[in-house]
């Protein structure tokens, strides 16, 4: 099922979200649903509290864009990218070398801005299964998968562009702030 998406200016985003255990009820079903939902939204990745549950879970899918983002982007080859589930992440290790990139929001549609992050980082975290997984990731794995932390965390992609950027996006982020994102939102629907 495809849910709402929550929209900048609500307080959950702001939230730092709490861990979860295995019996955590309809584990498999929010799952399902947050993967309809981003793919829906024309997203990559989505976090719980972006659909209103402040948990320690997200998701994300790399392989939908592969060869258009290596062609446009890395010298990678094809097979990098992935589909996961992140249960209570960690970071482990952060790369000194870092990459600029250009990142939206599903929160925020509509804004894009160019973002500096680690190139790879090192992270452990919980599989669907609780399995416990710990792994080097790079390039969009690695950003999304910050990204995506970061929304567990109450940080959002406005807290890492300049203030004079905030002040230009003032106007277009009350905006977003004032919208009630439905089922039918898409990434692309504000400009």
């Amino acid at each position: 099922m495809v849910l709402p998406v929550v929209a900048y200016g609500s307080p959950i985003l702001r939230q730092i979200s709490k861990p979860i255990t295995p019996d955590f009820d309809n584990l498999k079903l929010l799952i399902d649903n947050m993967f309809q939902t981003m793919y829906h939204a024309d997203g990559v990745g989505l976090s719980a509290c972006q659909i209103g549950i402040s948990i320690q879970l997200f998701i994300f899918d790399t392989i939908q864009i592969e060869e258009r983002y290596a062609q446009q982007h890395y010298k990678i080859e094809k097979g990098w990218g992935r589909k996961s589930v992140i249960i209570n992440p960690e970071i482990l290790q952060i790369s000194k070398a870092t990459h600029e990139q250009e990142e939206g929001c599903l929160s925020i549609p509509g804004l894009r801005s160019k973002i500096i992050r680690p190139s790879s980082i090192k992270v452990k975290y919980l599989n669907e299964n609780f399995q416990e997984i710990v792994e080097e990731l790079e390039g969009l794995n690695g950003r999304v998968f910050l990204h995506e932390l970061d929304h567990l965390k109450g940080i959002l992609l406005i807290d890492h562009i300049s203030s004079l950027k905030r002040k230009l996006w003032a106007g277009k982020l009350q905006a977003i702030s004032n919208l009630k994102i439905d089922t039918e939102y898409k990434m692309t629907t504000i400009k």
